[in-house]
């Protein structure tokens, strides 16, 4: 019995192109942004993958600093 193999993500997943800009802003598609409630001044977190850059939505946690 064999298993299955895996599909990588990025072969199911349609892409779209964009460009980046002075100081190195880059626009995230409308499609994505809504899909993922991204609005402006929302957090990313941008990781060095194997395969390349992956972005991915952030969340900050406020925390209270005891002295």
């Amino acid at each position: 019995m064999s298993l299955p193999s895996a599909t990588p993500l990025h072969a199911t997943t349609p892409s779209e192109t964009s460009k980046v800009g002075k100081r190195g802003t880059l626009v995230i598609p409308a499609k994505l942004r809504n899909r993922f409630g991204l609005k402006e001044g929302s957090l990313v977190i941008a990781e060095e993958t194997p395969e390349g850059i992956l972005l991915r939505p952030a969340i900050a946690v406020p925390t209270r600093v005891f002295t």
